[in-house]
């Protein structure tokens, strides 16, 4: 071989490094993003196109650049009712996660839309409102709430759901924008409203398993110190004291919306998924005790159908299974180790969305799945041209 073919072959086995290795290190978990235009912001790419990418920012920036977003069920303009009751948005959900085995939580943004269809056009707080009946609405919605929740649930048992809550509105840009007038209602009488809807979906993630809340009342006034420096925080899990933070006089600050006082910009949106990964995603997602299994791996119901949660793994611990239904340590990390028996690693049948504890899922090795990047397009077509080159100079030469 000529000097010039060994270095077009040199080039052509970096090319195919570059190809395999852009492949191999695809994604492990996913995240699915459920709801309103807060939610399609927030994706990186949303049921009608692109959002922010704001939540796979996140993620990135607390060092989990492994885990991704699934925005096929963020789709802006949708209400809690259609996505409660709407058999084509029930479908959209089962399928995106059966499609999906990989996504270990949802994300749910929603109720916002069914707040302003309630809201914009009249006061919540003259005849024939009063408190009693307020409280009849927000518990409608907060039936919309629950029935996802749990459809979600009955889709994927075990799985984890997240409502994160919305934060003050911009009553005067809103209805600069869109002409509503809120039937005279003031900025503090908006925000009190949104907040009694608040309280109702805290009610429905404390009293359902594997649903945990996030409230955001005031973050971004928190945020971006406005009406000024010292403004308060609002609570955490688990007591969530105080429930809303901020000054409800006031509305969302100017600077974190995109200037309709309704949609929160990318950065502001991040402010709030930081609480989400501060409060739980980080615990849910991190592999705490290092044995190649995730928290949410480790704490996964593996057989909903016994009482209980059924999974043999700790997330405290590195080694307390073996191989072959052994539930003794063996020095090896769960991860490592073939629980069920069936020839597939724990960790890779967690990876591959299939399930340790049944050998007979997958009855067979799952085949590898490879994400098709621009860096690996760009090595397979340099290979192919570098060994086409190797083949018309050897040409050449004879």
């Amino acid at each position: 071989m000529s000097n010039y073919s060994a270095k077009i072959m040199t080039l052509c086995i970096v090319a195919i490094f570059l190809a395999t290795s852009a492949n191999g290190a695809g994604i492990k978990k996913r995240i699915l993003i459920l709801g309103d235009s807060w939610a399609a912001s927030i994706a990186t790419v949303q049921h009608d196109g692109p959002g922010f990418g704001s939540f796979d920012a996140v993620l990135a920036a607390n060092g989990f650049d492994t885990y991704t977003t699934e925005g096929a069920t963020a789709w802006g303009g949708r209400t809690a009712l259609q996505f409660a009751t709407g058999q084509s948005y029930r479908d959209l959900i089962a399928q995106t996660l059966n499609a999906n085995p990989d996504i270990v939580a949802v994300h749910l943004i929603i109720g916002g839309n069914d707040f302003l269809g309630v809201v914009t056009n009249q006061d919540l707080y003259t005849a024939p409102w009063d408190a009693a009946s307020r409280d009849v609405q927000w518990n409608t919605i907060k039936g919309y709430v629950q029935s996802i929740a749990n459809f979600c649930m009955s889709v994927r048992p075990g799985i984890k759901v997240l409502i994160s809550d919305y934060d003050y509105l911009g009553l005067a840009q809103a209805q600069g924008i869109y002409g509503w007038t809120f039937g005279g209602m003031t900025q503090r009488q908006v925000n009190d409203a949104f907040v009694e809807l608040g309280h109702k979906k805290l009610d429905v993630a404390m009293t359902t398993p594997d649903c945990h809340y996030v409230t955001n009342w005031g973050v971004l006034q928190a945020g971006y110190n406005y009406p000024g420096p010292g403004v308060p925080m609002p609570g955490t899990y688990p007591d969530y004291t105080p429930y809303a933070g901020g000054n409800a006089d006031y509305a969302m600050p100017v600077a974190a919306n995109v200037g309709d006082g309704i949609h929160p910009t990318d950065e502001a949106h991040r402010l709030m998924l930081q609480r989400c990964m501060d409060q739980f995603y980080r615990s849910w997602l991190n592999d705490i005790d290092e044995d190649g299994l995730s928290y949410a791996d480790e704490t996964e119901d593996l057989n909903p159908d016994i009482p209980g949660i059924q999974n043999p793994f700790d997330p405290d611990v590195a080694d307390v299974t073996g191989n072959a239904f052994s539930n003794s340590p063996d020095g090896v990390p769960d991860g490592q180790n073939d629980y069920d028996g069936d020839g597939i690693s724990n960790a890779d049948e967690f990876a591959a969305g299939t399930n340790p504890l049944d050998p007979a899922d997958p009855t067979s090795a799952p085949t590898p799945t490879m994400s098709v990047s621009p860096l690996a397009v760009t090595g397979v077509i340099l290979a192919t041209l570098g060994l086409f080159l190797i083949w018309r100079r050897e040409r050449s030469d004879v």
